[in-house]
């Protein structure tokens, strides 16, 4: 309802379509009408549209100097035999969920699914996440760190170099420290030769109070906070990324 708003407040002509009833759009996307939607919505769209879904940015190399953390690639067939481990996928936006997953859980769903068995009706296989990296492939890129304590996380909508809105998204105390918003200007700063016309940067405070990269996301697949930037803002986020997409030899992402 926030876009249709906008929309209707700038006059501009909207359509609401299921993803069922996206393909009736497809024309009008590849002359620009923006789609607004889940992650599935914007893969359909740009398939129709002929574009090419662009990799994860996660992690970009200029930025990684802000992790302040050990972030590695790995394969899911390669992943720790023990323990509690982050792991998000690499290439894909929102394969499964980036979270902190027990690994010997992993493995009992590997165990129980082997061999074309049929899944046991079990708890673990009750978890969407950890069927989902089931499903996946050994060789399928995977991001994997030891679990972190943070004491804030936050987004910041950029759009043109330039910040739009912030919102903070945990659930930690009222009283934890914002990140220096310095750091986030030389995050901006390090990205800006090669990052998307519009994206979002994650950015947590550290037990040690070190403002760090939490991850980067395209705005085709960044969530709107409410309260975070007013809504026309990022409608047109949305939109200029997507026109950024469909013009032919759009932007190479790392």
């Amino acid at each position: 309802m926030t876009c249709i708003s906008t929309c209707m407040t700038r006059n501009w002509p909207y359509s609401s379509v299921s993803l069922e009833q996206l393909p009736s759009a497809a024309s009008v996307l590849k002359q620009g009408a923006t789609p607004v939607g889940s992650v599935d919505f914007l893969r359909k769209a740009m398939g129709l549209a002929g574009i090419k879904v662009p990799a994860a940015l996660n992690y970009p190399k200029r930025l990684q100097k802000w992790l302040h953390r050990e972030v590695t690639p790995r394969r899911k067939g390669d992943l720790p035999t023990s323990g509690e481990w982050f792991i998000k996928p690499a290439i894909s936006t929102k394969t499964f969920r980036g979270g902190v997953y027990s690994m010997e859980e992993v493995k009992l769903i590997d165990q129980l699914t082997s061999e074309h068995a049929a899944p046991h009706d079990t708890v673990l296989t009750a978890r969407n996440d950890l069927e989902l990296i089931r499903k996946l492939p050994r060789e399928f890129p995977v991001w994997v760190a030891s679990p972190i304590a943070w004491q804030s996380e936050w987004r910041f909508y950029i759009h043109r170099g330039l910040i739009k809105g912030a919102a903070r998204y945990d659930k930690g105390l009222d009283s934890a420290p914002e990140p220096d918003i310095n750091a986030i200007r030389l995050m901006i700063a390090d990205l800006s030769f090669d990052a998307p016309i519009a994206y979002a940067l994650d950015v947590g405070v550290l037990d040690n109070g070190k403002t760090a990269l939490v991850t980067v996301n395209d705005a085709w697949a960044m969530a709107y906070y409410p309260g975070s930037l007013p809504p026309e803002t990022y409608l047109d986020m949305l939109r200029d990324r997507w026109i950024q997409l469909i013009k032919p030899g759009h932007v190479t992402l790392f």
